[in-house]
């Protein structure tokens, strides 16, 4: 997500459902070339369509995008 090249504001919000992958020290350190990344502690419930709503709740903008841990987004991927 750090090499798209969209220019309007946009965010991203990593909601950890429980990873027990390092997903929120990864997110922490992509903060360096996302500036705009969130983390949202969601361990309280297990399930992905409960992270997924969490992840829309926190979000701010009126559109929203998924993205898992396998996915690779290409550069134009926003646009």
């Amino acid at each position: 997500l750090g090499r798209q090249t969209y220019q309007g504001p946009w965010e991203v919000v990593v909601v950890d459902n429980g990873s027990v992958d390092g997903t929120p020290e990864v997110a922490r350190a992509a903060r360096a070339v996302l500036p705009a990344l969130r983390i949202v502690d969601a361990r309280d419930r297990a399930g992905e369509s409960y992270a997924r709503n969490r992840g829309i709740a926190e979000a701010r903008g009126d559109l929203v995008a998924f993205c898992d841990a396998d996915d690779v987004a290409a550069e134009g991927w926003l646009a």
